[in-house]
């Protein structure tokens, strides 16, 4: 049920990081919303079994994940393989600003290419983390001695 909720909220952040874009700056804050937006519901899930967290940081990401298998291996099943990268990155629109950073490489392709090919795991392990039931921003505060409690 919080894969789809994540799939929903990941489908409405489609639209408003590309509304948002037309005013310089303004799709940064949209996709900084839209990071506090999934960590808020992924901890709805801090009560859930571990395999389930997991369960759902990764099927809320699965096309994206499809995408990177098909343009790592070189696999193309009904001839998807040439629109791969659209469709990755039209599913990572949420995170296209941050991506939008990353100089330029001498690698083979552009830096936002490999930003695109990460982009599922990194947001699969926020999910996943903010599921767990120590708050990872809490357990950062506590250790650097900002704060005394642990929530």
């Amino acid at each position: 049920m919080v894969a789809l909720r994540l799939l929903w909220i990941h489908v409405f952040a489609w639209f408003t990081v590309w509304l948002f874009s037309y005013w310089a700056g303004m799709e940064y804050i949209a996709a900084v919303l839209y990071l506090i937006i999934i960590s808020r519901e992924a901890l709805s899930l801090q009560g859930c079994q571990l395999g389930q967290r997991i369960m759902a940081a990764l099927l809320w990401q699965l096309p994206a994940y499809l995408m990177t298998v098909i343009l790592l291996t070189g696999w193309n099943p009904g001839q998807i393989y040439n629109y791969a990268i659209f469709i990755l990155s039209f599913w990572m629109t949420p995170l296209l600003p941050w991506l939008s950073l990353f100089k330029s490489s001498s690698l083979a392709y552009p830096a936002y290419y490999y930003g695109l090919l990460i982009s599922a795991p990194i947001l699969s392990i926020w999910v996943w983390l903010f599921s767990s039931t120590i708050n990872p921003l809490a357990a950062y505060k506590h250790r650097f001695g900002v704060t005394k409690d642990c929530v």
